[in-house]
């Protein structure tokens, strides 16, 4: 949905400006980790994540970026 992109897309400028980080906890790495960024092909905007390997779990990702851009707007 559009709300999900915008939270990707903020979530991820906000990790890149050093605003959002993390205490080194071992399971939020590994769901960071485990997720691919899918970009649109003409214009490079996030659009999506997937993950990296199918049993992977990448489930905080996107619960972490709507609370990020819902604590943002």
């Amino acid at each position: 949905s559009k709300h999900m992109r915008e939270a990707l897309a903020t979530f991820e400028r906000l990790c890149i400006e050093g605003v959002v980080r993390h205490r080194g906890d071992r399971a939020i790495r590994h769901h960071v980790m485990g997720a691919i960024a899918v970009r649109e092909a003409d214009s490079d905007r996030l659009r999506k994540i997937r993950k990296r390997h199918s049993e992977w779990r990448i489930d905080a990702v996107p619960a972490m970026a709507m609370a990020v851009w819902r604590a943002s707007r």
